[in-house]
């Protein structure tokens, strides 16, 4: 999918997390990609596609949310 956009690794003990954003060629949608490892073993991997429109509503509600 596209262009990665965005990378951020984070550690909690044992744990960490790798986090990859990546825009489509299109730029219509978003895919977020997270690992989580226990050292070097993967314990969970998650992707989610969002298009572009859906995480600019997501945000706008974000920003708005009382």
């Amino acid at each position: 999918m596209g262009r990665m956009i965005h990378k951020i690794t984070e550690c909690m003990g044992s744990l960490f997390t790798c986090t990859n954003v990546y825009v489509s060629n299109s730029r219509q949608e978003v895919s977020i990609t997270q690992a989580i490892y226990d050292q070097d073993v993967l314990v969970h991997k998650n992707n989610i596609i969002l298009s572009v429109n859906q995480l600019e509503e997501i945000i706008k509600k974000a920003h708005s949310y009382d």
